[in-house]
């Protein structure tokens, strides 16, 4: 798993910015967060790590799996979420499987919004 340095240098190398401060003022950090997260003085919250994640195109829940696990002080939580990480790369596999599957197929991957309903509700307000 990567750490959340690693994710903070691939989204500034994706933005093709070589100024820490420049980084920071366009991911809306402070510059000295962005120090702190370096020196692993801090580590970043979540909504800098959903920030990240978008600049990234990667589910935020990858990086703000990795901040938990830098977070965490006791040995038993990291491994917890160490766990919780590899299963979700499990989950994100068969995501991709299912719906890699369908489009193989004649008219797979074709869905129409208006041919499906998840849920319905009665008119008169009844669930």
């Amino acid at each position: 798993m990567k750490t959340t340095i690693e994710y903070l240098e691939e989204a500034k190398k994706k933005l093709g910015i070589t100024s820490d401060y420049e980084f920071a003022k366009r991911v809306g950090l402070k510059k000295q967060s962005l120090s702190r997260y370096r020196k692993k003085q801090g580590v970043m919250d979540d909504l800098a790590c959903v920030k990240i994640a978008e600049i990234l195109g990667v589910d935020p829940l990858e990086i703000i799996t990795a901040a938990n696990m830098e977070r965490e002080k006791k040995e038993e939580r990291r491994r917890y979420w160490e766990k919780f990480s590899r299963r979700m790369g499990w989950v994100a596999v068969v995501i991709i499987a299912v719906f890699s599957a369908g489009y193989g197929q004649k008219g797979g991957g074709d869905i129409r919004a208006n041919e499906y309903t998840l849920c319905e509700h009665s008119k008169g307000g009844d669930w």
